[in-house]
């Protein structure tokens, strides 16, 4: 503290130069210097270094003006009174997902759908914070709307297969490496991982790829792991889909995880006529294959086209109406097989 520099054992003034850094200052206008703080009188010969950093900014208003078809935004949380630091901001497409080309207006296409980000603030009093709430805002140029619509029932169906297709979990080298299929149109994805019989904890946002790491801790247990796939509207999320959670075991935890799944590549059914698919999985015990039916296999089963065909959570396939689509079998941790299915 600056009084312990500043006086000797007996609380008297110290008859010495001392320098003292203050580290948790934060300025908001150029009047904000070194001589605003004052510790002693003149006779302590003190020499006071000052660490000021700019205040942070953690979220924007936006809002969306019509005579130009374009957003704007203004600094809400972390602003001084009376001040307003001016917004410094791109636009990219909407598939630029890490925002390396930013696009001028003149190039921008009447109805196309694109993203305003947060780059910075005009002001070097002001900086935005690592922790900004609502950087980006997915607007569509030259409309009136303010914004895409929220994600359509269609929308989500397509994502929930997407997502699904990629699933996987996985170990090696004691880090356990979760797998998700791309979707069209997600801006992030949310990943929830844990261990059986305790609670998930906090989501982990991924914004770069679609593949998620994380350490064995204990190879005598469960680990469980989803994703949810998010899309970003006006700076809120809206949950595209959300996968079904995968489990893995750890070396310790014998003839648990799935090394296979066994099941018809084709499968043909009469319209209003139901099959069952008879999918097993092998599992590694002991060093041996050990083959797994029924409940005991823990199979997920999914179509890609229900108005083709359904599946029961036992495997039971129904024709809907002619024509052809997947069924998936899937394994706990992820490993599935896709059968070809052709309704007539």
């Amino acid at each position: 503290s600056a009084k312990d520099v500043l006086t000797n054992a007996d609380g008297k003034a110290a008859d010495k130069k001392v320098i003292v850094t203050i580290s948790k200052l934060k300025s908001g206008n150029n009047k904000t210097i070194t001589d605003n703080y004052y510790f002693a009188d003149s006779a302590r010969k003190l020499e006071l270094k000052a660490i000021i950093k700019p205040c942070e900014l953690n979220s924007v208003e936006w809002s969306f003006d019509e005579n130009t078809n374009m957003p704007k935004a203004a600094f809400t949380e972390g602003v001084l009174k009376g001040e307003s630091p001016e917004v410094l901001m791109n636009v990219y497409s909407k598939s630029d997902k890490t925002y390396t080309k930013a696009i001028a207006v003149s190039d921008m296409t009447a109805g196309d759908v694109y993203v305003a980000r947060i780059e910075g603030v005009s002001d070097t009093n002001y900086a935005v914070a690592a922790s900004f709430k609502n950087p980006i805002y997915t607007f569509a140029y030259g409309t009136k709307a303010e914004s895409p619509t929220e994600p359509t029932k269609a929308e989500k169906n397509k994502a929930l297969l997407k997502l699904r297709e990629g699933l996987l979990l996985s170990a090696e080298n004691g880090e356990l490496t979760f797998k998700w299929g791309e979707v069209n149109g997600a801006d992030g994805y949310l990943v929830y991982t844990g261990i059986l019989g305790s609670k998930y904890g906090k989501a982990v946002t991924v914004n770069d790829g679609c593949t998620y790491t994380f350490n064995i801790s204990d190879e005598s247990k469960v680990y469980k792991a989803y994703v949810k796939a998010y899309k970003l509207i006006d700076g809120k999320k809206y949950i595209l889909a959300k996968s079904y959670g995968l489990r893995y075991a750890g070396a310790k935890k014998d003839g648990y995880n799935a090394t296979s799944v066994k099941a018809k590549k084709n499968l043909k059914i009469k319209v209003k006529s139901t099959k069952i698919i008879g999918a097993y999985v092998y599992v590694s015990r002991n060093k041996k294959s050990v083959k797994k039916t029924g409940k005991k296999a823990y199979l997920k089963y999914w179509s890609t086209n229900t108005k083709i065909a359904t599946v029961s959570s036992s495997g039971k396939v129904k024709g809907v109406k002619k024509g052809k689509c997947y069924i998936y079998a899937m394994a706990r941790n992820g490993i599935k097989k896709k059968i070809k299915i052709t309704v007539y």
